[in-house]
């Protein structure tokens, strides 16, 4: 049986009143406390059940702390002996009852949150805390570890085509650099073609430009999709490039130069991204179709070059826009018109 303890400790361990009774033994004496209205009900074998934990305050003359044993009601004659405190034959005794298996279980419950507020507020005063326990470091190291590499299959199916994944991003980082780098060069040289002339290749360096940046844009999704990254230095970047030729020649307006450093810029590309092109085919269509339209757009680059420097035709058709991309449209979102 678990100790007594006040109705006050009942009260704010949240046990409702209701669930209390308060069982009183007066001796052999009218019970001068109880209410006129108030009658307790008749019982020989047990003392009397004087009423529930709420009629306390009016029930007693004498203000002695009631005291509330986790129990039943059924109390008998011979457990009321070895109760603690008053005892029968003495002027007024009396103890409650928790007779609701709810209430004391709360109770209870209430009792050990208690005592684990005590722990903490000891152990946040200096004291150590508990030591744990291997079961518990060994859960804390398997939270902390790194999570399991996953199974990509979309990786997993162009490893069984055959295909060399690793090779194919590092061509792919390598091809990024040079349509990133070409962008930059050919902004550069297309601000140096002057004079009445220098405007109308302005034009034709402007498509060329813009597409390359598409170019630059459509396989960066593909890269990361392979388990590749871009590298975190953009000098290593540009360096990777091998675009030094592109910069200005000794003349900076000389367009003839301008012309072919472009036209060599175009057929460096034409041969990277064949190379993509054979190193795919028939292992990963995804890649492989993006690096079919990028060479289609560079060969028409080249054509137009070609027939700016030795009048070879290139049955070129302007652009509706500049940075139409006919072909890398559906890889890149960057230049789409609002």
């Amino acid at each position: 049986m678990s100790p007594p303890c006040t109705v006050a400790q009942a009260a704010s361990a949240g046990v409702q009143p209701s669930a209390l009774y308060v069982v009183s033994k007066p001796d052999n004496r009218r019970f001068t406390g109880q209410r006129a209205n108030h009658r307790p009900p008749p019982s020989t074998a047990h003392p009397r059940i004087t009423g529930i934990c709420s009629e306390l305050p009016g029930i007693f003359r004498h203000e002695k702390p009631h005291k509330i044993w986790p129990g039943s009601a059924e109390l008998d004659s011979s457990t009321a002996a070895t109760l603690p405190g008053k005892k029968p034959g003495s002027a007024l005794w009396s103890y409650a009852f928790i007779t609701n298996a709810a209430a004391r279980q709360h109770m209870v419950t209430a009792k050990k949150t208690a005592g684990t507020k005590t722990t903490v507020a000891k152990s946040r005063r200096g004291a150590k805390p508990p030591a744990r326990t291997a079961a518990a470091t060994a859960k804390d190291a398997t939270a902390a570890a790194p999570a399991k590499t996953p199974s990509v299959i979309g990786i997993t199916v162009l490893k069984k085509n055959g295909l060399d994944v690793d090779t194919l991003v590092r061509e792919l980082v390598k091809n990024a650099a040079v349509e990133f780098t070409a962008y930059y060069y050919f902004t550069n040289l297309r601000a140096h073609c002057t004079g009445m002339e220098g405007e109308g290749l302005k034009g034709i360096i402007e498509d060329a430009r813009l597409e390359d940046l598409s170019h630059f844009e459509s396989c960066i999704e593909r890269i990361y999709q392979l388990g590749g990254t871009l590298p975190d230095d953009a000098t290593e970047f540009i360096r990777m490039s091998g675009c030094d030729f592109l910069k200005l020649p000794a003349n900076p307006t000389d367009h003839r130069a301008i012309l072919e450093r472009c036209l060599k810029a175009e057929q460096g590309a034409i041969v990277n991204w064949n190379n993509i092109c054979q190193m795919t085919l028939g292992k990963d269509p995804a890649t492989y179709d993006i690096a079919k339209d990028i060479l289609a757009e560079e060969i028409e680059h080249e054509s137009w070059f070609l027939e700016l420097l030795y009048g070879r035709p290139s049955g070129h058709m302007r652009r509706r826009y500049s940075g139409e991309r006919p072909h890398t449209r559906k890889h890149s979102r960057a230049l789409d018109m609002a």
